[in-house]
């Protein structure tokens, strides 16, 4: 089959090509604009995060909570007892976030590991297109 088919399935290949590439950018794509969204703090989340739990507990400065706030200042707006509008400052916890901060740190590892995969995946074919040797070698010993 090898012999009799050789540079029929050019086509297919470069359509594989092209669907790797494109997957390779949209992880790219997405990072970058998840990085915008979170104004430039999503790049280096995960190493923050893994660096601030390599801390101790008292110099521990976590760096989910400025992307992630847990707790904030509220204002309120309320009727008072003659009729008027009065303001009242509170805390307000936001318990959303905490799973905010949990979702997206899954999302950066998720992102990095998609990412290392398809520039490994993307090399080996470069090499095995590239180099006759691990071209024979990935031949051999793809069956065994």
């Amino acid at each position: 089959y090898m012999l009799t088919h050789i540079r029929k399935h050019t086509w297919y290949a470069a359509k594989y090509w092209i669907c790797e590439f494109m997957c390779l950018a949209n992880i790219v794509l997405q990072i970058y604009w998840m990085n915008r969204f979170f104004g430039g703090e999503f790049i280096t989340y995960g190493l923050r995060v893994i660096g601030m739990s390599t801390e101790h507990q008292e110099n521990r400065v976590d760096p989910m909570v400025f992307i992630f706030p847990r707790v904030t200042k509220c204002t309120f707006h309320k009727f008072g007892p003659s009729g008027t509008v009065q303001k009242h400052d509170s805390l307000c916890v936001l318990p959303l976030n905490i799973v905010n901060e949990k979702t997206y740190i899954f999302i950066w590892f998720w992102y990095l590991l998609l990412l290392v995969a398809l520039v490994l995946m993307i090399c080996h074919r470069v090499l095995i297109m590239y180099n006759a040797t691990a071209r024979k070698n990935a031949l051999r010993y793809r069956h065994y």
